[in-house]
């Protein structure tokens, strides 16, 4: 049987120190749902955990029809980094009582249905400041569910878990080993979002310039590079490239300034 408590509780409500995940198709006003068919993220830390609005960070119901008698393909993945990739996305959702967990660290958790290549949700949540994890960031994981007065069958048929996700898999430029990448030859930093000086660049002082919009420490080695036009950042690094409709001509620590009037940037530098 559930943990929690049935009915509205979905099986989830009056867990402490838990996150959950939430497929409803059952419309609660006094909890304060979006609609009948949504998905939404509940936590209250370490307290006992609830499906009202006082403990939802996010919800859409940009789902499927959960209850058309189909099966759905669902999928979780929790990131211990927040990217840009993830807030600019149209699936990022975040309440106001969500702000309440951003000053803890951050940590993105993405929700798919169905297509499990584009989220459906993504909220923002970092689950190890959030909740008191065991030795080792351990936590249990697992399914639960529950009906009140109107009944509806609830089936898994098949349930994976895979630990150690790497930051932006590696950018595809290496392997993830333990949680660590392990960058291809030709490829280095945390994600191997950056690429390998040419002997030509480090001869002329330069750093290594970040494809991927990620910031990191200075290079070891390279305390006095400089970074290239196009890329601004201090002596040492990181490089990151000017935003849209901003340049910087020369190499150094300058910042990149925003183009002349009538003028602009044709792409990425």
């Amino acid at each position: 049987g559930a943990l929690g408590s049935d009915g509205a509780s979905l099986g989830y409500g009056g867990i402490d120190n838990s996150v959950a995940v939430e497929f409803d198709t059952w419309y609660n006003h006094d909890l304060g749902d979006v609609y009948q068919n949504h998905v939404a993220v509940h936590t209250l830390g370490r307290q006992p955990n609830t499906p009202s609005s006082r403990s939802r960070l996010c919800q859409t119901t940009a789902v499927p029809n959960l209850a058309d008698g189909n099966r759905h393909t669902a999928r979780v993945r929790y990131e211990h980094w927040t990217g840009i990739d993830a807030v600019t996305d149209g699936s990022w959702s975040a309440s106001p009582y969500a702000l309440d967990w951003l000053q803890f660290g951050g940590g993105v958790l993405k929700v798919y249905v169905d297509d499990l290549d584009r989220p459906v949700l993504s909220c923002p949540i970092s689950i190890n400041n959030t909740l008191a994890l065991a030795p080792g960031g351990r936590a249990w994981v697992g399914m639960t569910a529950a009906t009140g007065v109107a009944q509806q069958s609830q089936r898994v048929f098949s349930f994976s878990f895979l630990e150690g996700l790497c930051r932006d898999d590696c950018n595809y430029r290496g392997e993830c080993v333990d949680g660590e990448c392990a960058c291809d030859t030709g490829f280095h930093g945390r994600d191997c979002q950056f690429v390998q000086m040419r002997s030509q660049h480090l001869g002329r002082g330069l750093c290594p310039m970040s494809d991927a919009g990620q910031r990191e420490a200075p290079f070891p080695g390279l305390g006095d590079c400089a970074c290239p036009p196009g890329f601004a950042g201090p002596v040492g690094g990181p490089c990151l490239a000017c935003p849209p409709d901003h340049f910087k001509p020369d190499q150094g620590p300058d910042e990149c300034v925003p183009c002349p009037a009538n003028a602009g940037t044709l792409g990425r530098a």
